[in-house]
């Protein structure tokens, strides 16, 4: 189909017709998506040629992008070079995918040099940006150095998303520093980040064979209580179970105090059952089971 694309607008162009960037921005992402560079360079210097429609950013990153993801590195960064040849201003897009190719191929230093020809160019980075380089450091076994941009990023006014949660978690556990991992898992939650989003990141743990202590349990079942996932968080606590954890006092509390904020009194009577048959008791457990009516309101 491509090819019968690239053939017909040689034609339109022997005909005399001028196609506009939009259209050839089309052919070069067709081109790009099944991975034919050649096609595209071809093209790409077709189009110099042509007096009426010159290249923009939009194109030159799109080949960029699928020269790095063919580990074409070098031709990337000619083509790097032509943009700014071309008086072009390359933007955080283009460094973002030069880095991203460089980090990818294991070429560290060629992706720093990258990043700092990027500072030097006045280009703020983003948040795709510093999750590289927070992914870079953990998996070099810097976690310091990540935490350090994870500072960063947040004193730039850069928001965190869930790969840069998810390579520090990474960095973490790989380093045995659980504490430090539940610690971020705990402010993930606190500003506001999905309960789905954290057990997404749960799941990847346990897939790599990190077993998720009880603190971690805490951490999700509260913000699932919170965000009013009560049968999500259910099943979580009788996950912990199956896998051998021992509920604490303040996994019980999570549920009680979840399960009384929606009315359910029933579910938050069998929770205070098993904990009574645990002996595991608090007073605040126990005002609940005296008077659970004035608790109730208390904490609504």
């Amino acid at each position: 189909m491509l090819p019968q694309a690239a053939q017909l607008l040689n034609k339109i162009i022997k005909l005399d017709f001028q196609p506009d960037i939009v259209t050839y921005g089309a052919i070069f992402k067709g081109l790009c998506r099944i991975g034919d560079n050649a096609s595209a360079l071809t093209l790409l210097t077709k189009m110099h040629s042509a007096a009426h429609c010159k290249p923009n950013l939009v194109i030159y990153n799109t080949i960029i992008d699928s020269l790095c993801k063919d580990s074409l590195l070098q031709q990337a960064m000619d083509l790097f070079s032509a943009i700014k040849t071309d008086g072009i201003q390359p933007d955080v897009v283009t460094y973002n995918t030069l880095i991203r190719g460089f980090y990818n191929s294991g070429c560290r230093e060629e992706a720093k040099g990258v990043l700092t020809e990027m500072l030097k160019s006045n280009i703020t980075p983003d948040v795709t940006t510093f999750s590289i380089l927070v992914d870079m450091f953990c998996k070099d076994g810097n976690v310091k150095e990540a935490q350090a941009t994870l500072q960063l990023m947040t004193r730039k006014g850069v928001t965190p998303n869930i790969f840069t949660y998810n390579a520090l978690l990474d960095g973490y556990c790989l380093r045995g520093q659980m504490e430090d991992a539940e610690k971020l898992l705990d402010i993930m939650t606190q500003n506001g980040c999905e309960p789905n989003v954290v057990m997404a990141l749960l799941e990847d743990m346990e897939d790599k064979g990190i077993r998720p202590d009880i603190v971690t349990y805490n951490i999700l079942m509260d913000s699932l209580c919170e965000a009013g996932q009560l049968e999500d968080a259910a099943k979580f606590f009788s996950d912990l179970v199956l896998k051998g954890l021992q509920p604490s006092l303040k996994t019980y509390n999570i549920l009680v105090k979840g399960f009384c904020k929606k009315g359910l009194m029933n579910e938050a009577d069998d929770v205070l059952r098993k904990m009574e048959k645990d002996g595991c008791l608090s007073e605040d457990i126990f005002l609940v089971m005296t008077f659970p009516r004035h608790y109730t309101t208390a904490i609504l």
